[in-house]
């Protein structure tokens, strides 16, 4: 096992699994969506950290459309979509890498809206 072999903290990175994560005893977590939208994911890694499954998996549910929308689009993708939404700015991606529109853009929209009313 890895932490009989080490004092190296183990992390995670990869927002749709923090919670699996976390509640397997990972260290930390690195969230792209923690900087945009931290109430959920504070409240998913302080629920793990304390090994509360049941309430870990309350923002975990709340997130879901938005883990699948990460997994299918890039989360890169996505959290420009959420910058624009928030008024954040109206960052360019690098080329290649092409901006969501049309209805790919809408599922995201539609995805990250409910976590915005509660915010």
């Amino acid at each position: 096992m890895l932490r009989e072999r080490t004092d190296l903290a183990v992390g995670y990175s990869g927002d749709w699994g923090m919670a699996a994560a976390m509640l397997s005893g990972a260290d930390a977590f690195y969230s792209v969506l923690g900087g945009i939208l931290p109430a959920p994911v504070v409240s998913l890694a302080q629920a793990a950290r304390a090994g509360d499954s049941d309430e870990a998996e309350r923002p975990d549910a709340a997130l879901a459309p938005l883990w699948k929308s990460f997994k299918a689009y890039g989360s890169l993708r996505v959290m420009y979509v959420l910058l624009d939404m928030l008024g954040l700015g109206q960052a360019v991606l690098p080329r290649p890498i092409l901006p969501l529109e049309g209805e790919t853009r809408e599922r995201v929209v539609s995805a990250a809206v409910p976590l915005l009313a509660s915010r």
